[in-house]
């Protein structure tokens, strides 16, 4: 089983937060690295996110079969959806030479790439247990470094200019753009050999769907 964003929806902390209410009761602290074992909103039928972990439990506990639940965080690849990767694709073919990133251009929002869900749900068919594990790229690039990594695609050169806190009035806001970090601990999925590519590395699969979409 596997939803886009589930750590986002799902994941609060000691206070009870999430990424979702941040606007009203502040943004959450996470862990350096979330764990699969952070608290998540209590089950039920009240919102979204409830119902998800409601749905998560009722797998993990009543299939008579082995269940691993994988939980991505900012999902790209071709075909998306949402394709986050527009906010600065759009840019780059309007010519835009400069870019207002709030929080300076160093939100860190974990990306997964589509291709390491796909390898991550190989290995766990070959080794099937109930289970929930976190699948992310290998790294965590900042908003700046997403931008700059987008940029080369199409081979532009604008300059990123870092806002002091958060958008003002949606100028400076981006898809990734977090007051914290929220960054995937991946030991369960590695200790099964899942060895995750780069978002600088399949990255591009997004950016020229969701150009060609937009075409």
């Amino acid at each position: 089983a596997c939803d886009a964003d589930d750590v986002r929806v799902l994941a609060c902390d000691a206070a009870g937060r999430t990424l979702d209410e941040a606007d009203e009761r502040g943004f959450p602290e996470f862990p350096a690295a979330i764990p699969e074992s952070q608290p998540t909103v209590d089950p039920g039928p009240a919102t979204y996110s409830t119902r998800k972990v409601a749905l998560e439990q009722t797998l993990l506990q009543t299939s008579d079969r082995p269940v691993t639940i994988l939980r991505p965080f900012a999902i790209h690849g071709e075909g998306t959806g949402h394709c986050r990767e527009w906010f600065f694709v759009k840019r780059m073919l309007d010519g835009r030479t400069r870019i207002p990133l709030a929080y300076g251009g160093g939100s860190r929002f974990q990306t997964t790439a589509s291709t390491n869900i796909a390898e991550l749900v190989r290995l766990c068919l070959a080794a099937p247990a109930g289970r929930v594990l976190n699948v992310a790229d290998s790294d965590a690039p900042g908003v700046g470094e997403i931008g700059l990594t987008i940029a080369r695609l199409y081979g532009a050169a604008p300059a990123f200019v870092g806002l002091d806190g958060p958008p003002r009035r949606g100028v400076g806001g981006t898809p990734w753009s977090v007051a914290g970090p929220i960054i995937a601990d991946q030991t369960a999925a590695r200790a099964l050999g899942f060895t995750p590519t780069s978002y600088a590395e399949r990255v591009e699969a997004a950016c020229r769907a969701a150009e060609a979409r937009a075409a």
